[in-house]
């Protein structure tokens, strides 16, 4: 699904909204009547990438997105229990938010370990919380980056953000959530980027009048005596196998 479409379907699902915020909807309406509708009208997702209610040994998992390379779990809560989030962040540590949200962020990383995922989203229809909530390399998991999307203006000022990191056809060419592939990129860095007076002409050290004779007397005599072109000395530094005979 284009950008554009994304954004059409998403106005006019805000419309429809109007009329379902003034209920009190449980959760499985949450799910149902929104969730649902901007997991696959608005993000792109098929009924075949999506599972619902499956059971785990901690309980049941409300979706689960399954896509080659790349799978999710999805805790959905009740449309009116918001998050306690931090105010005008976009990212912030899991760290940070554990406190205020501990039990639903419990909940969904038990389901994550239960299910060997390390990805997740926590939403409530309208609040957005995504990132990898189980890590697998020995560190600590709370140091993760979470992005937020902190209600429906939110998502509509940072649309573009919603739609790459949260769309099928931005996951699958990304790999995963944009902003943590972006992460990964922004942190790393050219080892001549931290050289002080790298334009400078490099000076050789102390140790170069005595190393270069050696050099010379081990790598200049057999350049001497057999020549660049001598192919009988090439052929005694280079293994051949079948494969490049064919060639």
């Amino acid at each position: 699904m284009t950008l554009d479409k994304s954004k059409e379907e998403f106005i006019s699902f805000l419309k429809e909204y109007e009329d379902l915020k003034a209920l009190d909807i449980n959760e499985s309406d949450t799910r149902s009547k929104i969730i649902d509708r901007i997991l696959i009208d608005i993000l792109g997702w098929e009924e075949q990438d999506i599972s619902r209610e499956g059971h785990v040994d901690s309980g049941f998992y409300d979706y689960k997105i399954n896509i080659p390379g790349f799978h999710l779990i999805i805790e959905a809560k009740r449309q009116f229990l918001d998050f306690t989030l931090p105010q005008k962040r976009k990212k912030t540590s899991f760290n940070l938010l554990l406190s205020e949200n501990k039990e639903v962020i419990t909940q969904i990383r038990e389901y994550l370990t239960d299910t060997g995922i390390s990805y997740g989203i926590i939403t409530n229809g309208k609040q957005f919380l995504l990132g990898k909530f189980v890590n697998t390399d020995g560190t600590s998991w709370k140091n993760n980056q979470c992005l937020i999307f902190d209600g429906f203006e939110d998502i509509e000022n940072r649309f573009i953000e919603f739609h790459n990191n949260l769309s099928k056809e931005c996951i699958i060419e990304n790999g995963g959530f944009l902003f943590q592939t972006e992460d990964i990129t922004t942190t790393s860095y050219k080892i001549v980027s931290t050289l002080v007076d790298r334009e400078r002409e490099i000076v050789r050290n102390n140790l170069s009048a005595e190393i270069t004779p050696l050099i010379d007397y081990v790598f200049g005599e057999i350049f001497q005596e057999t020549g660049h072109d001598n192919k009988e000395f090439i052929k005694e530094c280079f293994i051949t196998n079948d494969e490049i005979k064919k060639k």
